[in-house]
């Protein structure tokens, strides 16, 4: 067991209490530390959650960064790091209670303070523990990090209703991968305005997308200047994620299958599987296929879509056959068969991140022609992603049915660099390249 010493000694490792916190802890800047800022104003506890390696832990230092810019003195914060293996011994609510003793007796005793816990999905019954600690300590503000969407499950929702703000990391949009590329871009709006401010820039943007597309954005593989680090690194990252988050945490005895089964979804982005096929091609049940891909999930290194339905029946049959994503291009090219990306479905991929970053609830439809995504269920706006100057009919067509069949009058189609505007029976196309497209915030036409 950890003695008092050993406590301290470990919490002095990971704070910045007598030293200045050093500019590689902070990173780039990220836009989800600007949105907690601006909204995380109340008592209530903060969750932030991603895929493992996005940059969590770097938000939480930039958030306490900021606190210590802003007056409040370093010693009222403490940073917990949840995997680091000195604690892994009876790491649990216990251990929290002790950590939590030791800074108060030995680095603060009497300030209110603020306690980042980082990878908290590590301590079982963690969401207790928060809501006793927040019940009786009106001096006590909590921020944790997981990488798991299980981190919101049934417990934590009952427990901290009301009590908890969540925020979703992703690794770099790209926004954020042209800012670290030191790219200055005129962002938000609508894709025409983006278009608009940012003329001058389009071919820079054209360029530095096709990175993006190839490279994907996990901060420090996007900083790796050499490809076979990098795509070293996120194959690393893939193993971990798989063996971290799924295996461990779920306990799964068959890991080759599980392997397999991801490695099948990453090769598969953009295109739609069924359960049953995939039981067939790795010769297994489609209930060990659909609980596996729920694990794969849960882990955030991969997303599925459903179909936009005509009725809620339609929406969550496991019938239906699902679309594909993964969380990361550049993962997805690490670890793909093919020995060179297909540039369209990585295009599809980083429509659909964007799309989901925006909290646009993307589903696919079908009906004689494909609309890749529907975004915002409740107004749907069909979008079509052709990564070409040469867009086929077929592209249009599919627009103008479900505008049709569902009385809707504008849609999307997000070329390589085409803009404009084109008529189809009652439907009106918007044509946005796809850099203009990712650089958006706002889904509704001018």
């Amino acid at each position: 067991m950890l003695s008092q010493d050993d406590i301290l000694a470990f919490l002095d490792d990971w704070n910045y209490w007598d030293r200045p916190m050093p500019a590689d802890v902070t990173g780039h800047p990220r836009t989800l530390t600007e949105r907690i800022r601006r909204l995380a104003t109340g008592p209530e506890a903060v969750a932030v959650v991603g895929i493992r390696r996005c940059g969590k832990t770097t938000i939480l230092h930039q958030l306490m960064a900021g606190l210590i810019a802003g007056g409040v003195d370093a010693r009222r914060l403490v940073y917990v790091n949840l995997e680091d293996q000195r604690l892994s011994p009876g790491l649990g609510p216990e251990l929290l209670d002790r950590i939590l003793a030791a800074y108060r007796e030995g680095v603060n005793p009497t300030e209110p303070a603020t306690v980042f816990l980082d990878e908290v999905q590590a301590v079982t019954g963690w969401e207790r523990w928060a809501r006793t600690r927040l019940d009786l300590s009106v001096d006590l503000r909590l921020y944790v990090s997981g990488s798991s969407s299980g981190l919101m499950s049934s417990d934590l929702s009952t427990l901290l209703t009301g009590r908890c703000l969540v925020f979703t990391a992703h690794p770099f949009s790209f926004q954020e991968y042209l800012g670290f590329r030191s790219i200055d871009v005129d962002a938000g709006g609508t894709a025409t305005k983006v278009l608009r401010r940012n003329r001058k820039r389009a071919a820079v943007c054209q360029h530095q997308l096709r990175q993006y597309l190839e490279q994907g954005g996990f901060p420090q593989a996007a900083a790796s200047p050499d490809p076979m680090r990098r795509r070293f690194l996120l194959q690393q990252y893939f193993d971990d994620i798989l063996a971290r988050d799924v295996v461990f945490r779920h306990e799964v005895r068959n890991t080759s299958l599980l392997r397999d089964l991801a490695l099948v979804l990453m090769n598969n982005v953009g295109n739609l599987v069924s359960f049953s096929r995939l039981a067939r091609t790795l010769g297994t049940s489609p209930s060990a296929v659909q609980t596996m891909v729920g694990h794969i999930e849960e882990s955030l290194l991969l997303h599925s879509v459903r179909f936009f339905p005509h009725s809620v029946q339609e929406s969550v049959s496991v019938q239906k056959p699902r679309k594909v994503y993964a969380e990361d291009t550049g993962m997805r090219n690490a670890v793909a068969a093919s020995a060179s990306p297909d540039i369209g479905r990585l295009a599809e991929n980083a429509a659909y991140c964007h799309l989901a970053n925006l909290n646009a609830s993307p589903r696919y439809w079908v009906d004689r022609g494909e609309v890749d995504f529907v975004a915002d269920p409740l107004h749907p706006l069909p979008i079509n992603v052709c990564f070409s100057d040469d867009i086929p009919e077929r592209e249009f067509n599919a627009l103008q049915r479900f505008s049709d069949r569902f009385g809707r009058n504008s849609s999307i189609l997000v070329s390589r660099s085409i803009q404009g505007r084109r008529n189809v029976d009652n439907t009106r196309v918007e044509l946005v390249p796809l850099w203009a497209f990712l650089l958006a915030d706002d889904l509704t036409e001018p």
